[in-house]
């Protein structure tokens, strides 16, 4: 009857614990799913604001995403449209930026170039440090 008895719990305890597997395994393949629904809208977004002529729209981007996998992406993507739109002073800040956050990062390289081609078009043309755009700096003095 003991040995029954011992039996039976060794069989309930085994069963509890491939219950608990099965549980771990659901809530493993549900949390997953969800990443990667939260990755598919990030990217979305990021696209969006990476399609959009206006800088602000990726300087909205950083703000209301700022954990996307694509943060870096988007820091390099705003310095080039500011680049891209003769906006030198605010290029510069946003490739020191990128490069602060990222220093290892896969844009920085081209970012340290940009940099240095941005400080040197604000040395030859001072004039040129009024923003085109309006920046998260600028709206916040506002």
């Amino acid at each position: 009857m003991k040995i029954y008895l011992s039996v039976m719990v060794t069989l309930g305890a085994l069963l509890l614990l491939v219950l608990l597997v099965q549980v771990v395994i659901i809530t493993t393949r549900f949390l997953r799913e969800r990443m990667l629904e939260e990755q598919r809208r990030h990217y979305k977004k990021f696209r969006e604001a990476v399609d959009f002529e206006d800088p602000m729209k990726l300087e909205f981007y950083l703000v209301e995403y700022h954990n996307s996998i694509y943060d870096e992406d988007a820091r390099f993507e705003l310095g080039e449209k500011y680049f891209h739109h003769k906006r030198y002073r605010l290029a510069r800040d946003a490739y020191q930026k990128l490069i602060r956050l990222y220093p290892k990062g896969i844009h920085v390289e081209v970012a340290m170039q940009r940099l240095k081609m941005a400080e040197q078009q604000l040395k030859e043309h001072p004039e040129m440090t009024k923003p085109a755009f309006l920046s998260r700096r600028d709206v916040e003095t506002i």
